[in-house]
């Protein structure tokens, strides 16, 4: 890479990757918003663009120069935002620049059981799913009509130091000791440590690919949800999860007068429908086309990495 522009540069997964370009000595060019924000994490070693994925105007001659674009932006609050943002940078950025586009399992959707691979039809269910799928038909789009190259990434959920979403709110679910496991936990739930994604991203970056491929990202091996959520409790609570346990059918009959309190309410409950088919779904990875094509190796797991994203929530006082 002689030049990279990132999206979402200041963002948890973003700030991971433009550390990791710089230990390398790539030149980064990142699109911020607030500047000043983003130096306060990043630092000076970055060149900022102040500019608006939402206004096409903003993104004009914003990364010519470069020859990979990581777009990784998204609002979760607003997902919806996220098909046109990626519309307007795939306008404003020539064919020549290489598109590595961070997807996500929930462009897939949510499977009761076996291992899905990049063969798998993407049937999302969530808002966040299905602007996601639509924002990587657009780079496919692109890739037909201007002979662009793209990488597709589709990781499960992320975490690591700077997480404050989905990982975060497991943590302090299990902290709790309000935590039950739907069925048996043998399901399995794949995660990603963050440094595995950058390293991922940035192999993509450089890897031989024609056209647009998409590829699964994990932790390698897929733990069972059980094995999952006994790390974090050792590590959050100092002990072993407890064998609280909501029997399948029982959580199936809970969740669907919740489904509608939740709608009634307009808030989002601890317990609904697509929570139960998440926490006892097989939601694992077939991991061979990264390894083959992407030259994929995981160089950490859960195990290895719980202690210093539980160390990071601390300090930010974010789990007691």
């Amino acid at each position: 890479m002689k030049k990279a522009l990132v999206t979402g540069a200041s963002g948890f997964i973003g700030h991971h990757l433009v550390n990791k370009l710089r230990e390398m000595g790539t030149p980064v060019r990142a699109v911020v918003r607030d500047a000043a924000r983003a130096r306060g994490i990043l630092g000076d070693a970055v060149e900022y663009v102040v500019a608006d994925l939402s206004d096409a105007a903003s993104l004009r001659d914003v990364g010519s120069d470069c020859d990979v674009v990581f777009h990784n932006a998204v609002d979760y609050r607003a997902p919806r935002a996220h098909v046109p943002q990626t519309q307007n940078l795939l306008g404003a950025l020539p064919a020549h620049v290489r598109w590595i586009q961070m997807s996500s399992i929930a462009a897939i959707g949510i499977r009761p059981l076996g291992t899905i691979d990049e063969s798998t039809p993407c049937r999302p269910e969530t808002e966040y799913g299905k602007a996601k799928l639509e924002a990587d038909h657009l780079v496919l789009e692109s890739v037909e009509r201007e002979q662009r190259k793209a990488v597709i990434l589709r990781p499960p959920t992320v975490y690591g130091p700077g997480e404050t979403y989905n990982f975060l709110s497991l943590c302090r679910a299990i902290q709790s000791g309000r935590f039950a496991l739907i069925g048996d936990g043998r399901n399995r739930i794949d995660f990603l440590w963050v440094g595995n994604l950058v390293d991922t991203m940035i192999a993509a970056a450089d890897a031989t690919i024609d056209g647009c491929e998409a590829f699964n990202i994990a932790n390698d091996p897929a733990l069972p949800f059980r094995d999952t959520v006994d790390i974090v409790s050792r590590e959050v609570r100092g002990r072993s999860i407890s064998g609280r346990r909501i029997p399948l059918p029982v959580a199936k009959a809970i969740a669907w007068p919740l489904d509608i309190a939740a709608r009634l309410l307009s808030r989002e409950l601890p317990l609904g429908s697509a929570r139960v088919r998440t926490m006892s779904g097989d939601l694992a990875f077939d991991l061979r086309k990264a390894r083959e094509r992407l030259g994929y190796r995981p160089t950490r797991g859960l195990r290895e990495t719980i202690a210093e994203t539980v160390a990071w929530y601390r300090k930010e006082s974010l789990l007691r």
